[in-house]
Protein backbone atom coordinates (compact mmCIF):
# COMPACT_ATOMS: atom_id res chain seq x y z
CA UNK A 1 0.00 0.00 0.00
CA UNK A 2 1.12 3.46 -1.17
CA UNK A 3 1.73 5.89 1.61
CA UNK A 4 -1.42 7.99 2.80
CA UNK A 5 -1.29 11.80 4.05
CA UNK A 6 -5.25 11.45 4.89
CA UNK A 7 -7.88 9.11 6.78
CA UNK A 8 -10.12 9.61 3.75
CA UNK A 9 -7.40 8.76 1.36
CA UNK A 10 -6.22 5.41 3.46
CA UNK A 11 -10.42 4.50 3.48
CA UNK A 12 -9.98 4.81 -0.26
CA UNK A 13 -7.50 2.51 -0.91
CA UNK A 14 -8.82 -0.23 0.10
CA UNK A 15 -11.82 0.24 -2.14
CA UNK A 16 -9.55 1.02 -5.09
CA UNK A 17 -8.70 -2.17 -6.49
CA UNK A 18 -12.15 -3.07 -7.04
CA UNK A 19 -12.74 -0.38 -9.05
CA UNK A 20 -13.97 -2.28 -12.34
CA UNK A 21 -16.49 -4.37 -10.42
CA UNK A 22 -17.60 -1.13 -9.02
CA UNK A 23 -18.15 0.24 -12.36
CA UNK A 24 -20.48 -2.85 -12.92
CA UNK A 25 -22.05 -1.75 -9.54
CA UNK A 26 -22.67 1.87 -10.90
CA UNK A 27 -23.62 0.49 -14.29
CA UNK A 28 -26.09 -1.57 -12.02
CA UNK A 29 -27.47 1.28 -10.48
CA UNK A 30 -28.36 3.57 -13.05
CA UNK A 31 -30.16 0.39 -14.81
CA UNK A 32 -32.48 -0.24 -11.39
CA UNK A 33 -32.53 3.86 -11.02
CA UNK A 34 -34.06 4.06 -14.61
CA UNK A 35 -36.47 1.10 -14.00
CA UNK A 36 -37.73 3.19 -10.86
CA UNK A 37 -37.86 6.14 -12.22
CA UNK A 38 -39.96 4.10 -15.41
CA UNK A 39 -42.85 3.22 -13.35
CA UNK A 40 -44.91 5.82 -12.93
CA UNK A 41 -44.45 6.93 -16.44
CA UNK A 42 -45.63 3.07 -17.92
CA UNK A 43 -48.62 3.65 -15.85
CA UNK A 44 -49.77 6.72 -16.99
CA UNK A 45 -51.83 5.55 -20.23
CA UNK A 46 -53.67 3.71 -17.70
CA UNK A 47 -54.72 6.62 -15.98
CA UNK A 48 -56.09 8.20 -19.32
CA UNK A 49 -57.99 4.75 -19.62
CA UNK A 50 -59.39 5.01 -16.39
CA UNK A 51 -60.38 8.89 -16.60
CA UNK A 52 -61.80 8.31 -20.22
CA UNK A 53 -62.95 4.82 -19.96
CA UNK A 54 -62.14 4.31 -23.88
CA UNK A 55 -59.67 4.33 -26.02
CA UNK A 56 -58.66 7.45 -26.48
CA UNK A 57 -54.84 7.17 -28.14
CA UNK A 58 -55.27 7.56 -31.67
CA UNK A 59 -52.37 6.25 -34.16
CA UNK A 60 -52.67 8.62 -36.27
CA UNK A 61 -51.40 11.25 -33.74
CA UNK A 62 -48.82 13.40 -34.78
CA UNK A 63 -45.87 11.51 -33.36
CA UNK A 64 -43.85 13.03 -29.92
CA UNK A 65 -40.17 14.25 -29.89
CA UNK A 66 -38.23 12.80 -26.99
CA UNK A 67 -37.32 16.77 -26.35
CA UNK A 68 -41.13 17.16 -26.09
CA UNK A 69 -41.80 15.04 -23.53
CA UNK A 70 -43.67 16.29 -20.28
CA UNK A 71 -46.08 15.13 -17.31
CA UNK A 72 -49.03 16.77 -19.48
CA UNK A 73 -48.32 14.23 -22.86
CA UNK A 74 -46.02 11.38 -21.50
CA UNK A 75 -49.03 9.32 -22.29
CA UNK A 76 -49.50 10.12 -25.45
CA UNK A 77 -45.72 9.16 -25.69
CA UNK A 78 -46.02 6.15 -24.22
CA UNK A 79 -49.30 5.30 -26.43
CA UNK A 80 -47.10 5.97 -29.22
CA UNK A 81 -43.94 4.17 -28.47
CA UNK A 82 -46.01 0.91 -27.87
CA UNK A 83 -48.69 1.65 -30.78
CA UNK A 84 -51.40 2.06 -28.55
CA UNK A 85 -53.71 3.66 -30.79
CA UNK A 86 -54.16 0.07 -32.57
CA UNK A 87 -55.86 -1.79 -29.64
CA UNK A 88 -59.05 -1.79 -27.85
CA UNK A 89 -59.12 -0.57 -24.40
CA UNK A 90 -58.55 -4.39 -22.59
CA UNK A 91 -55.71 -5.13 -24.77
CA UNK A 92 -54.10 -1.61 -23.60
CA UNK A 93 -54.87 -3.00 -20.03
CA UNK A 94 -53.45 -6.33 -20.12
CA UNK A 95 -50.24 -4.86 -22.04
CA UNK A 96 -49.45 -2.11 -19.40
CA UNK A 97 -50.24 -4.11 -16.36
CA UNK A 98 -47.54 -6.60 -18.10
CA UNK A 99 -45.44 -4.20 -19.19
CA UNK A 100 -45.43 -2.56 -15.37
CA UNK A 101 -44.97 -6.43 -13.96
CA UNK A 102 -41.98 -6.57 -16.67
CA UNK A 103 -40.42 -3.81 -15.55
CA UNK A 104 -40.86 -4.54 -11.24
CA UNK A 105 -39.44 -8.07 -11.85
CA UNK A 106 -36.11 -6.65 -14.15
CA UNK A 107 -35.70 -4.07 -11.25
CA UNK A 108 -35.44 -7.04 -8.79
CA UNK A 109 -32.80 -9.13 -10.58
CA UNK A 110 -30.56 -6.12 -11.39
CA UNK A 111 -31.03 -4.76 -7.79
CA UNK A 112 -30.16 -8.01 -6.76
CA UNK A 113 -27.24 -8.95 -8.55
CA UNK A 114 -26.33 -4.63 -7.84
CA UNK A 115 -26.59 -5.99 -3.79
CA UNK A 116 -24.30 -9.25 -4.26
CA UNK A 117 -21.31 -7.32 -6.30
CA UNK A 118 -22.00 -4.54 -3.83
CA UNK A 119 -21.53 -6.54 -0.63
CA UNK A 120 -18.62 -8.31 -1.82
CA UNK A 121 -16.83 -5.57 -2.05
CA UNK A 122 -17.53 -4.33 0.94
CA UNK A 123 -16.68 -7.64 2.90
CA UNK A 124 -13.21 -7.67 1.37
CA UNK A 125 -12.47 -4.00 1.64
CA UNK A 126 -13.35 -4.55 4.86
CA UNK A 127 -10.83 -7.55 6.06
CA UNK A 128 -8.45 -5.80 3.94
CA UNK A 129 -8.27 -2.67 5.93
CA UNK A 130 -8.79 -4.73 9.36
CA UNK A 131 -5.17 -6.50 8.29
CA UNK A 132 -3.62 -4.02 7.09
CA UNK A 133 -4.13 -2.50 10.79
CA UNK A 134 -3.59 -5.28 12.06
CA UNK A 135 -0.22 -5.99 10.31
CA UNK A 136 0.69 -2.00 11.20
CA UNK A 137 0.09 -2.45 14.98
CA UNK A 138 2.51 -5.69 14.62
CA UNK A 139 5.47 -3.19 13.34
CA UNK A 140 5.50 -1.16 16.72
CA UNK A 141 7.26 -1.42 19.98
CA UNK A 142 6.55 -2.63 22.58
CA UNK A 143 6.14 0.53 24.42
CA UNK A 144 2.94 1.60 22.72
CA UNK A 145 1.46 -1.37 24.14
CA UNK A 146 2.57 -0.39 27.31
CA UNK A 147 0.39 2.82 26.70
CA UNK A 148 -2.17 1.37 25.20
CA UNK A 149 -4.87 -1.21 26.59
CA UNK A 150 -5.50 -4.36 24.14
CA UNK A 151 -9.14 -4.36 24.23
CA UNK A 152 -8.96 -0.33 22.95
CA UNK A 153 -6.68 -1.97 20.20
CA UNK A 154 -9.16 -4.80 19.42
CA UNK A 155 -12.28 -2.38 19.36
CA UNK A 156 -10.63 -0.14 16.86
CA UNK A 157 -9.63 -2.87 14.56
CA UNK A 158 -13.10 -4.35 14.95
CA UNK A 159 -15.59 -1.60 15.46
CA UNK A 160 -13.87 1.62 13.52
CA UNK A 161 -12.94 0.07 10.32
CA UNK A 162 -16.20 -1.80 10.08
CA UNK A 163 -18.17 1.64 10.67
CA UNK A 164 -15.59 3.61 8.70
CA UNK A 165 -16.17 0.73 5.73
CA UNK A 166 -19.95 0.37 6.35
CA UNK A 167 -20.73 4.03 6.03
CA UNK A 168 -18.49 4.70 2.97
CA UNK A 169 -19.94 2.09 0.98
CA UNK A 170 -23.77 3.58 1.93
CA UNK A 171 -22.39 7.16 0.65
CA UNK A 172 -21.42 5.12 -3.02
CA UNK A 173 -24.65 3.65 -2.83
CA UNK A 174 -26.72 6.97 -2.46
CA UNK A 175 -24.61 9.07 -4.84
CA UNK A 176 -25.08 6.78 -7.60
CA UNK A 177 -28.94 6.72 -7.29
CA UNK A 178 -29.93 9.73 -5.54
CA UNK A 179 -28.65 12.24 -7.79
CA UNK A 180 -29.91 10.65 -10.90
CA UNK A 181 -33.06 10.33 -9.73
CA UNK A 182 -33.32 14.02 -8.51
CA UNK A 183 -31.96 15.33 -12.23
CA UNK A 184 -34.73 12.57 -13.69
CA UNK A 185 -37.40 13.46 -11.95
CA UNK A 186 -36.33 17.05 -11.70
CA UNK A 187 -36.14 17.62 -15.55
CA UNK A 188 -39.84 16.24 -16.24
CA UNK A 189 -40.90 18.53 -13.42
CA UNK A 190 -39.40 21.30 -14.85
CA UNK A 191 -40.63 20.52 -18.09
CA UNK A 192 -43.92 20.63 -16.61
CA UNK A 193 -44.01 23.68 -14.63
CA UNK A 194 -41.06 25.23 -13.26
CA UNK A 195 -42.50 27.17 -10.05
CA UNK A 196 -43.05 23.51 -8.75
CA UNK A 197 -39.64 22.99 -9.67
CA UNK A 198 -38.59 25.98 -7.44
CA UNK A 199 -40.45 24.93 -4.38
CA UNK A 200 -38.66 21.07 -4.91
CA UNK A 201 -35.44 23.61 -4.77
CA UNK A 202 -35.99 25.02 -2.05
CA UNK A 203 -37.02 21.94 0.13
CA UNK A 204 -33.58 20.90 -1.13
CA UNK A 205 -31.53 23.58 0.01
CA UNK A 206 -33.35 23.42 3.17
CA UNK A 207 -32.35 19.50 4.21
CA UNK A 208 -28.81 20.53 2.92
CA UNK A 209 -28.68 23.20 5.68
CA UNK A 210 -29.83 21.54 8.14
CA UNK A 211 -27.55 18.68 7.68
CA UNK A 212 -24.53 21.24 7.60
CA UNK A 213 -25.92 22.34 10.70
CA UNK A 214 -25.88 18.83 12.15
CA UNK A 215 -22.38 17.52 11.26
CA UNK A 216 -19.88 18.94 13.86
CA UNK A 217 -21.72 17.95 16.74
CA UNK A 218 -22.34 14.53 15.35
CA UNK A 219 -18.78 13.93 14.83
CA UNK A 220 -18.14 14.57 18.10
CA UNK A 221 -20.65 12.34 19.49
CA UNK A 222 -19.17 9.68 17.26
CA UNK A 223 -16.18 9.73 18.73
CA UNK A 224 -17.08 10.02 22.24
CA UNK A 225 -18.98 6.98 22.01
CA UNK A 226 -16.60 4.97 20.29
CA UNK A 227 -14.15 6.36 22.58
CA UNK A 228 -16.12 4.96 25.39
CA UNK A 229 -17.22 1.09 23.34
CA UNK A 230 -13.28 1.31 22.90
CA UNK A 231 -12.38 1.16 27.03
CA UNK A 232 -15.38 -0.93 28.06
CA UNK A 233 -13.90 -3.48 25.48
CA UNK A 234 -11.02 -2.91 27.11
CA UNK A 235 -12.14 -3.23 30.83
CA UNK A 236 -13.91 -6.57 29.87
CA UNK A 237 -10.83 -7.64 27.82
CA UNK A 238 -8.60 -7.39 31.15
CA UNK A 239 -11.11 -8.91 33.66
CA UNK A 240 -11.46 -12.10 31.56
CA UNK A 241 -7.76 -11.94 31.07
CA UNK A 242 -6.95 -11.97 34.93
CA UNK A 243 -10.23 -13.94 35.79
CA UNK A 244 -7.64 -16.01 38.17
CA UNK A 245 -6.16 -12.74 40.06
CA UNK A 246 -10.41 -11.59 40.03
CA UNK A 247 -11.45 -14.90 41.94
CA UNK A 248 -8.13 -15.13 43.71
CA UNK A 249 -9.28 -11.65 45.61
CA UNK A 250 -12.70 -12.38 45.60
CA UNK A 251 -13.25 -9.00 44.20
CA UNK A 252 -16.68 -10.40 41.49
CA UNK A 253 -18.28 -7.18 43.89
CA UNK A 254 -16.11 -4.71 43.18
CA UNK A 255 -15.50 -5.85 39.44
CA UNK A 256 -19.36 -5.42 38.94
CA UNK A 257 -19.43 -1.73 40.69
CA UNK A 258 -16.75 -0.85 38.19
CA UNK A 259 -18.42 -2.32 35.03
CA UNK A 260 -21.93 -0.93 36.11
CA UNK A 261 -20.07 2.60 36.83
CA UNK A 262 -18.54 2.37 33.29
CA UNK A 263 -22.40 1.35 31.78
CA UNK A 264 -23.96 3.98 33.56
CA UNK A 265 -21.39 6.83 32.21
CA UNK A 266 -22.23 5.06 28.33
CA UNK A 267 -25.99 5.44 28.50
CA UNK A 268 -26.24 9.42 28.06
CA UNK A 269 -23.62 9.34 25.62
CA UNK A 270 -25.50 6.63 23.26
CA UNK A 271 -28.70 8.58 23.87
CA UNK A 272 -27.64 11.84 22.70
CA UNK A 273 -25.86 10.60 19.67
CA UNK A 274 -28.96 8.65 18.49
CA UNK A 275 -31.20 11.74 19.51
CA UNK A 276 -28.74 13.87 17.91
CA UNK A 277 -28.76 11.52 14.43
CA UNK A 278 -32.69 10.77 14.52
CA UNK A 279 -33.39 14.80 14.81
CA UNK A 280 -33.36 14.43 11.16
CA UNK A 281 -35.42 12.54 10.58
CA UNK A 282 -38.81 14.66 12.27
CA UNK A 283 -36.86 17.67 10.54
CA UNK A 284 -36.66 15.99 7.03
CA UNK A 285 -40.32 14.74 7.85
CA UNK A 286 -42.11 18.06 8.70
CA UNK A 287 -40.17 20.15 5.66
CA UNK A 288 -41.46 16.63 3.34
CA UNK A 289 -45.01 17.56 4.61
CA UNK A 290 -44.89 21.29 3.89
CA UNK A 291 -43.54 20.25 0.51
CA UNK A 292 -46.26 17.78 -0.05
CA UNK A 293 -48.90 20.30 0.95
CA UNK A 294 -47.54 23.01 -1.45
CA UNK A 295 -47.20 20.64 -4.18
CA UNK A 296 -50.79 19.86 -4.27
CA UNK A 297 -52.22 23.29 -3.79
CA UNK A 298 -49.48 24.30 -6.48
CA UNK A 299 -50.41 21.55 -8.40
CA UNK A 300 -54.51 22.29 -7.73
CA UNK A 301 -53.97 25.98 -8.79
CA UNK A 302 -51.67 24.74 -12.24
CA UNK A 303 -54.60 22.15 -13.10
CA UNK A 304 -57.11 24.63 -12.36
CA UNK A 305 -55.88 26.81 -14.45
CA UNK A 306 -55.08 24.54 -17.12
CA UNK A 307 -51.75 24.45 -17.49
CA UNK A 308 -51.59 20.82 -16.06
CA UNK A 309 -54.13 17.83 -17.59
CA UNK A 310 -55.75 15.51 -15.13
CA UNK A 311 -53.00 12.85 -16.05
CA UNK A 312 -50.11 15.63 -15.54
CA UNK A 313 -51.81 16.57 -12.56
CA UNK A 314 -51.66 12.96 -10.72
CA UNK A 315 -48.46 12.46 -12.33
CA UNK A 316 -46.83 15.47 -11.11
CA UNK A 317 -48.02 14.59 -7.45
CA UNK A 318 -46.86 11.28 -7.76
CA UNK A 319 -43.11 12.55 -8.63
CA UNK A 320 -43.40 15.61 -6.72
CA UNK A 321 -43.19 13.59 -3.58
CA UNK A 322 -41.21 10.81 -4.94
CA UNK A 323 -37.83 13.70 -5.36
CA UNK A 324 -38.51 14.40 -2.24
CA UNK A 325 -36.64 10.88 -1.07
CA UNK A 326 -33.70 11.38 -3.41
CA UNK A 327 -33.01 14.51 -1.99
CA UNK A 328 -33.38 13.56 1.82
CA UNK A 329 -30.93 10.72 0.60
CA UNK A 330 -28.65 13.22 -0.36
CA UNK A 331 -28.88 15.68 2.72
CA UNK A 332 -28.13 12.14 4.72
CA UNK A 333 -24.92 12.08 2.65
CA UNK A 334 -23.53 14.54 4.31
CA UNK A 335 -23.82 13.37 8.11
CA UNK A 336 -22.70 9.78 6.82
CA UNK A 337 -19.71 11.48 5.40
CA UNK A 338 -19.19 12.90 9.07
CA UNK A 339 -19.52 9.73 11.24
CA UNK A 340 -17.03 7.46 8.37
CA UNK A 341 -14.40 10.31 9.18
CA UNK A 342 -14.94 10.42 12.97
CA UNK A 343 -14.29 6.34 12.69
CA UNK A 344 -11.54 6.78 9.74
CA UNK A 345 -9.62 9.27 12.34
CA UNK A 346 -9.41 7.46 15.41
CA UNK A 347 -7.61 4.58 12.71
CA UNK A 348 -5.52 6.65 11.12
CA UNK A 349 -3.86 8.06 14.50
CA UNK A 350 -2.55 4.51 14.84
CA UNK A 351 -1.20 4.30 11.24
CA UNK A 352 0.52 7.35 12.00
CA UNK A 353 2.49 5.96 14.89
CA UNK A 354 5.72 4.41 14.06
CA UNK A 355 8.07 1.97 16.14
CA UNK A 356 10.45 3.67 18.86
CA UNK A 357 12.86 1.34 17.67
CA UNK A 358 14.80 1.44 14.23
CA UNK A 359 16.16 -1.65 12.91
CA UNK A 360 20.02 -1.43 11.86
CA UNK A 361 21.60 -1.17 8.28
CA UNK A 362 22.66 -4.69 8.63
CA UNK A 363 20.58 -7.76 7.50
CA UNK A 364 21.40 -11.06 9.38
CA UNK A 365 19.98 -13.70 6.39
CA UNK A 366 21.67 -16.81 8.73
CA UNK A 367 22.92 -18.55 11.81
CA UNK A 368 26.80 -19.62 11.64
CA UNK A 369 28.03 -20.44 15.39
CA UNK A 370 27.09 -18.42 18.34
CA UNK A 371 25.14 -15.12 19.38
CA UNK A 372 27.00 -13.15 22.09
CA UNK A 373 25.38 -10.36 24.09
CA UNK A 374 27.81 -7.68 25.65
CA UNK A 375 27.31 -4.92 27.90
CA UNK A 376 23.54 -6.31 28.30
CA UNK A 377 21.92 -5.93 31.93
CA UNK A 378 18.72 -7.14 32.91
CA UNK A 379 16.93 -6.60 36.03
CA UNK A 380 13.76 -6.91 37.80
Amino acid sequence: MKPVTSPRQMLLEFIQPYWKIMVVIFALLLAETGLAAAQPLVMAPMMKLALEQTNIFSASEVPLALSDVNLNNVDQFVSQLLHLGDLDVWSVVILMSLAYMGVILLRSVVETLGFYLFSKVRVIGLRSFQQFVFAHLLTLSLDFFNARRSGELVSRIEQDTSSAVNSLMSILRSLFTAPVLVLFYGYMLIRTDVTLMLLVSIIALLQWGMARMLRTRLRELVRDEFDLIAGLKAYLHEIFQNIRVVKSFAAEDFESRSLDDRVKSMIPVHINRAVFRHWEIPITQIMNGLANVAILVLSARELFNGDLTVVGFGLFLYLGRAIISPLSQMSGIYLNVQEMEAATERVYGIIQQQSSISDGPIIKKDFEDSIHLKEVAFSY
